[in-house]
């Protein structure tokens, strides 16, 4: 099963770099048995959903969303990064 993600839209001033870093929002979550785990890169528009490897729990799904999201970040944007979670 996919899931597309679309790009959530900030205004301006909500689009803010922190200290020149990159900006992350993760969740990883269990709806009725499902586990998966997302992130979005409001500066770029990146966006991804995936399903979680191993034991299932909402704990390893956040681990799984801060992890890709730090793999998937260009090499040239690496830095500070500041990633948010609920």
């Amino acid at each position: 099963m996919s899931t597309t993600v679309e790009p959530i839209t900030l205004e301006a001033s909500e689009s803010i770099t922190y200290g020149g870093g990159t900006l992350v929002f993760t969740d990883g979550s269990d709806i009725q048995g499902h586990v998966g785990a997302g992130y979005v890169i409001p500066q770029t528009g990146a966006a991804l959903a995936m399903k979680v490897r191993g034991p299932q729990t909402v704990n390893r799904a956040e681990m799984t969303a801060h992890l890709a999201a730090l793999e998937d970040i260009p090499q040239a944007r690496r830095g500070h990064k500041h990633i948010h979670r609920q």
